[in-house]
């Protein structure tokens, strides 16, 4: 019976072309001991079926963060499974494990399947581009969360990304002068959130229309025309009056919908908007 179901179970998976992976949709119980060895051996399974069997896959999320012990060998051969008709890929995994994983930039070397990807969403991994990353023609959405990037590799993967319109970075590592650059013509969102090391972010994306960031940075923004939702939570409340006085108004000249995320601090602004929230 037992040999039964996996044999359904692997027939039931090997001809989908949207793929989610995470213990509730593989229906696992954390009551058992084993659980996670048998997350990361269905997970195998999958994928590695759909891999020899010449699946396509279009849509690929794994989540895989209970799994600590992952090894670097199994994500290096799931990722195989990247190829050209990929449109939406996320990798989810554990922020505690003895040794960081880098995602291999050179899955996305190939320029089909770079340039079939219109989502991609890291978490807890290091990611390294360099100038062998494909062009990202169609790429809309970016999302970095605890991911270790240099400012080099970050500019390279911008580069390549002239189609993007959703960034997202998070707790990110690495950067400390972060640049949105005018070739992201199509950009309307931007969100810097807990990213520490990050000291002056320069922006230059003239059809931006709202910007959320966490921290007191240097912020410079150019062509800020279609900047209209500004939201800023500083780190500290030292300073936060002088910021808001004299710094926003250089930011976004024609905002009018400003978030102070500042206590009970009330501030004022000195210029045209239709909402202040503190």
């Amino acid at each position: 019976m037992v040999w039964r179901n996996s044999q359904r179970f692997r027939r039931s998976w090997r001809s989908y072309s949207s793929l989610i992976l995470s213990e509730r949709t593989l229906g696992l119980d954390r009551k058992t001991e084993e659980w996670k060895t048998h997350l990361i051996d269905k997970v195998d399974k999958i994928l590695t079926n759909h891999y020899h069997n010449g699946v396509k896959v279009k849509t690929l999320k794994l989540d895989i963060g209970p799994c600590r012990d992952i090894k670097a060998s199994y994500l290096d051969r799931w990722l195989r499974i990247i190829k050209p008709g990929i449109q939406e890929f996320s990798l989810l995994l554990p922020l505690v494990v003895n040794k960081i994983y880098s995602f291999p930039c050179s899955v996305l070397s190939n320029e089909a399947a770079a340039s079939s990807i219109q989502s991609l969403s890291l978490f807890g991994c290091a990611f390294h581009p360099t100038s062998i990353l494909g062009r990202l023609r169609r790429l809309k959405s970016l999302s970095l969360r605890y991911v270790h990037v240099t400012e080099d590799g970050l500019g390279h993967l911008l580069s390549k990304s002239s189609a993007l319109e959703w960034l997202e970075i998070e707790a990110c590592s690495g950067i400390i002068c972060l640049k949105i650059p005018c070739t992201l013509q199509q950009l309307k969102f931007l969100s810097v959130q807990k990213c520490e090391m990050v000291k002056v972010v320069e922006i230059d994306a003239p059809r931006l229309c709202s910007f959320r960031y966490c921290g007191t940075p240097v912020i410079y923004v150019r062509n800020s025309s279609q900047l209209k939702n500004v939201d800023i939570s500083p780190v500290n409340l030292s300073g936060i009056l002088s910021y808001a006085r004299f710094s926003l108004p250089s930011i976004a000249q024609n905002v009018e919908s400003l978030t102070l995320l500042a206590g009970r601090i009330e501030v004022c602004v000195g210029f045209n908007v239709s909402m202040i929230v503190l």
